[in-house]
C-alpha cells in the first residue's frame, strides 16, 4: 500500500479499486488453500495433540488467530459440544476466532472468504482509499474492547504457535503489560532459535525481561522437545495445587 501510494500518489481511485480487487482475490485464494490443506490428516508428531489434554485441565478459553477448526477438534474430543452453542454457532466463552473461521460448526458447515479477516492493524498507517486493508474494517466476530477486557482478566496465559508479528502487536501489548504482577505465562517456541525470537518480541513490550520474570511466572518451552509435555504437566500441577 505504501509503495503503491508513492508510485501513483494519494486518492487514485482507479488504482485503489484494482488493489481492492487483488486483495479480495488474495483472500479467496487463502481461503481455498486452507480448506484444501485441511483435507490432509494432522501429522502424528503434532505436539498440540499431546499438549491439549494438559491445557484442558485448566478452565480454558482459547483465542485463535487461525482460521481452521483444528483447535475446536482438539478441545471437543469425540462427542463434546464444548465449542458450540445449540444452534451450531461458536461458543465464545470457550473459543474466540479473532480473524474469523472457515467453518461455523462442528459439522464443518462452510463459511465463505468474506468470513475470514486478512490485513493490518490500526497502528499501521495507509491512505484512506486503502482502508479495506484494516482488519477492523472487515468481519470481526468479537469486539476489540471486549477482547482486551477478556485478555486482561486472565491470570494464566498459554501461547502456542504464535510468531507474535507486527500485524497482531495490539493484542500482545495487552497480553504483556509491563505492569503485570503474579501472572503465569507458558510460552512455546520451536527449538532454541524460535524461543530466542519470541523472547526478543516479548522484550519489546515489557522492557527488562528479567525484571518481568521476577514479578511473574514465565516459562519458555521448546515444543520440539519430548520433555515439553512433562514440563507442561509440572507447571499445571503447580497451578492447580496453588489454587
Amino acid at each position: 500500500s505504501i509503495e503503491l501510494t508513492k508510485k501513483v500518489g494519494r486518492d487514485n481511485k482507479e488504482t485503489a479499486e484494482l488493489f481492492k480487487w487483488e486483495f479480495d482475490e488474495l483472500r479467496n485464494a487463502l481461503f481455498n488453500y486452507l480448506k484444501q490443506e485441511l483435507s490432509e490428516p494432522v501429522p502424528a508428531g503434532n505436539s498440540i495433540v499431546s499438549l491439549m489434554p494438559e491445557w484442558k485441565r485448566l478452565d480454558l478459553q482459547c483465542l485463535s488467530f487461525n482460521y481452521t477448526n483444528s483447535i475446536a477438534v482438539y478441545l471437543n474430543g469425540k462427542d463434546n459440544r464444548l465449542c458450540y452453542n445449540t444452534d451450531d454457532s461458536i461458543n465464545t466463552d470457550v473459543l474466540i476466532y479473532r480473524h474469523g473461521t472457515l467453518y461455523n460448526s462442528k459439522d464443518a458447515c462452510d463459511n465463505n472468504p468474506d468470513d475470514i479477516v486478512v490485513g493490518i492493524d490500526d497502528s499501521q498507517v495507509v491512505e484512506p482509499l486503502h482502508s479495506f486493508l484494516y482488519k477492523t474494517q472487515q468481519c470481526v466476530q468479537y469486539p476489540t474492547d471486549e477482547l482486551v477486557s477478556t485478555i486482561e482478566s486472565k491470570e494464566v496465559y498459554i501461547i502456542y504457535g504464535c510468531s507474535m508479528g507486527d500485524t497482531d502487536k495490539f493484542y500482545y501489548k495487552t497480553l504483556f503489560n509491563p505492569k503485570a504482577i503474579n501472572k503465569c505465562y507458558i510460552i512455546y517456541g520451536f527449538k532454541n532459535d524460535g524461543i530466542l525470537n519470541i523472547q526478543s518480541v516479548v522484550r519489546q513490550f515489557v522492557g527488562d525481561l528479567k525484571m518481568f520474570e521476577s514479578k511473574n511466572k514465565v516459562r519458555f518451552i521448546d515444543c520440539s522437545n519430548v520433555d515439553c509435555i512433562q514440563q507442561t504437566k509440572d507447571i499445571i500441577d503447580s497451578l492447580l495445587n496453588k489454587s
